[in-house]
């Protein structure tokens, strides 16, 4: 295979042993195989469990898991447990459910996706820094999921029907940190999924020529 054109030499990249399994992660053979698994994975969450999940706590027009996690304050966090909770007297327990087997798995899914993605687009064994970032950045983004997920069960832990959205005391912290989580996540999701993009276009013009 011809060299990496693209592939910086020299002072951009991580000294030997640095990195650690970052490194040994990041050129792993199968690492187009395992993105794509992670891929198809990723889409029976998407397009199948999460939207079967979604019907049982909350009407199409009512407000989005999304509306919940980026709410920053208790009675926007309120409202939207409150109106799921008038379509269905039981959406806070099933809430809960799709967090606890679902969006703790889902993290994973798309950090696996999206950084071996990002490695085999690259097409490079030896990462450079940025390369490293950039194959982590994902990862970092499925922890913040997690904790933004463990808050949101924080908050829920003593709810278990409608009336108790009413009487309830939504810490403020808590409610400001699952959100300022929640933004970390999207954001560096969304740089992970244009690093993908780029990667791949570029991979496709060296295909070309």
């Amino acid at each position: 295979m011809q060299p990496n054109p693209l592939e910086k030499q020299g002072a951009n990249h991580l000294p030997d042993g640095a990195g650690g399994w970052l490194h040994r992660a990041y050129a792993f053979p199968a690492r187009g195989h395992i993105a794509i698994l992670a891929l198809v994975v990723f889409l029976i969450f998407s397009f199948v469990l999460f939207p079967t999940m979604n019907l049982m706590y909350r009407d199409v027009n009512a407000p989005t898991v999304v509306d919940l996690q980026l709410a920053f304050t208790p009675d926007r966090f309120r409202e939207t447990l409150r109106q799921w909770s008038e379509a269905y007297g039981n959406a806070i327990e099933t809430f809960k459910l799709e967090l606890i087997v679902l969006d703790y798995v889902f993290p994973l899914v798309y950090a696996t996706m999206l950084g071996f993605g990002f490695a085999w687009a690259r097409d490079s064994r030896s990462p450079t820094r940025w390369e490293t970032v950039f194959f982590a950045m994902p990862f970092a983004a499925g922890l913040f999921d997690w904790l933004e997920n463990s808050l949101h069960l924080r908050l829920l832990a003593n709810m278990h029907r409608a009336a108790d959205v009413e009487v309830a005391e939504f810490a403020p912290a808590l409610v400001l940190g699952a959100s300022a989580f929640a933004v970390a996540k999207i954001v560096l999701l969304v740089l992970s999924a244009l690093g993908v993009l780029w990667c791949l276009t570029a991979r496709c013009r060296r295909a070309i020529e």
